[in-house]
């Protein structure tokens, strides 16, 4: 499958936010509640934010080699 340069770009955006911000993040989040915390309205909203992002751009993930 051949992709778009405007394809490529937005992978290269996503893999940067994902290393960058939302990895450490989601273990930031994991630790707190293996410690047993209880997950803040913040943490919630991120994770739905992240997870809403990861479904609007599946057909990129999915689509690449």
């Amino acid at each position: 499958m051949e992709h778009s340069e405007r394809d490529i770009g937005t992978m290269t955006v996503l893999l940067e936010r994902l290393t960058n911000e939302r990895l450490p993040r989601l273990v930031e989040i994991k630790a707190r509640v293996d410690q047993g915390e209880a997950l803040a309205d913040h943490d919630i909203d991120f994770l739905e934010r992240a997870l809403n992002d990861a479904n609007e751009n599946a057909h990129l993930y999915l689509g690449f080699p």
